[in-house]
């Protein structure tokens, strides 16, 4: 299934865009019959990862189908940063797709629908068993549709068990024995842990936020503290120190989601971290793949730091829209097939009904994060990033990580800069 995906893909891509519908044939009745104007649509999406590039070719398949009427272009930029770039200038000239991937600018710029009235009124909200999926912004409006699945998705740490079999090792129980393990993973010449620095700024850090008090990260998201507060100087120092010992690839401010996974598939990198997503893709090495969950590790037991977001994670639809009715049936249409997705292929819980259960051939590691947090005493934290600073905001904290990873900021000078734009 994997490499049908690739090569579906492939072709996608270099095609650019693909369009849903063709023109309805012209009925020979004797008599000229014109043919019914259909309603044009365009849908940008964010592909970058293996899921999202599978969900995808679901859709291209089965929209023409689904909606006769409507000729449904997709556009896929490709790469996150593409599409963010292509999302900004499509914003900024008031010219957004019809349906796309949500993003903050957006919502900031005031240019997205607000939904919940929508959602409410045509009894779409029913299909939630789980309401909390759909994340209100600062406003209290609902703007992206989402199927919810992301409120279950961590950040594991992945590893080969082939390797640390091979050279001895475990799974430590304290951040003291995770830098060890990580400088003795460096010594035998393998890259410690694969991750890019979208996942190690908006999970590792909340997961080493964990390390000297579980709920430093809820303090900070309700300003109890601030990022001058020792315990987040702190966690930004250890994200320096993993970074100055080489615990990261030497790229990891730039590298690409696909070379940090092959990175681990091909045994190069002994762990991986990045969200539960990725296993699908990890899953094809030919090795045994074992897993660990970094609070854990350091001691921080019922504390999930979770994805999710208000302004992201979901189906926009722009409020300049020409066919606001036919643009909410399509988008809705959308997060169904994601819900199904999610559900029946990846092995995940959605808050849609029919698909809010783990399937009992989902991976493990689903099952073990799925089971955390519907446990009662387990504390899920929110994403920060994504929930509590706005897309300026955002972009600041993003440059500052990647300053303080690269040696050219320390963790008090991160602490004293964050402060300033996070008042």
């Amino acid at each position: 299934m994997k490499k049908m995906t690739a090569l579906l893909l492939a072709s996608t891509l270099m095609l650019g865009t693909l369009v849903g519908c063709a023109s309805d044939p012209v009925e020979q009745s004797g008599v000229d019959v014109a043919p019914k104007e259909k309603i044009d649509l365009k849908i940008m999406i964010l592909s970058e990862d293996s899921n999202r590039q599978a969900i995808y070719q679901d859709y291209y398949t089965k929209a023409a189908e689904v909606f006769p009427d409507y000729n449904i272009e997709f556009e896929l930029p490709g790469s996150a940063s593409n599409y963010t770039n292509k999302l900004t200038v499509y914003n900024a000239s008031e010219e957004l797709p019809d349906i796309f991937w949500g993003e903050d600018i957006v919502y900031q710029s005031g240019q997205a629908m607000p939904l919940t009235d929508v959602i409410k009124s045509n009894g779409f909200i029913d299909n939630y068993t789980n309401p909390a999926a759909l994340i209100p912004a600062p406003d209290g409006e609902v703007y992206c549709l989402s199927s919810g699945t992301d409120s279950y998705f961590a950040g594991p740490l992945f590893y080969n068990k082939e390797i640390f079999a091979k050279e001895g090792l475990e799974i430590p129980t304290s951040y003291e024995g995770f830098v060890e393990l990580v400088k003795t993973l460096k010594d035998k010449g393998y890259t410690p842990i694969s991750a890019t620095a979208w996942a190690v700024q908006n999970f590792m850090f909340q997961d080493l936020m964990t390390i000297e008090d579980p709920e430093a990260m809820i303090k900070l998201q309700n300003k109890e503290i601030g990022f001058d507060d020792p315990l987040v100087v702190s966690a930004a120092a250890k994200l320096k120190d993993l970074t100055d010992m080489g615990a990261f690839p030497v790229d990891v401010t730039s590298i690409e989601q696909q070379v940090h996974e092959q990175l681990f598939i091909d045994g190069k990198a002994a762990m991986i971290y990045h969200p539960i997503w990725v296993y699908p893709a990890i899953s094809t090495a030919e090795f045994e793949v074992g897993t660990a969950y970094l609070p854990e590790i350091f001691g921080a037991e019922n504390i999930v730091n979770a994805w999710g977001s208000a302004t992201a994670g979901g189906f926009m639809i722009s409020n300049n829209t020409e066919n606001k009715d036919a643009a909410i049936e399509v988008a809705q249409w959308l997060t169904m097939q994601d819900a199904e997705y999610w559900n029946q292929v990846a092995g995940n819980a959605t808050a849609i009904k029919g698909f809010d259960e783990i399937p009992e051939t989902a991976p493990q590691v689903n099952k073990d994060f799925y089971t955390k947090i519907k446990d009662e005493n387990t504390t899920v934290v929110t994403n920060f990033a994504t929930n509590y600073l706005n897309r300026a905001q955002q972009s600041e904290y993003q440059t500052n990580v990647e300053k303080l990873i690269s040696g050219q900021m320390t963790a008090e000078e991160f602490g004293t800069t964050m402060t300033i734009i996070y008042n």
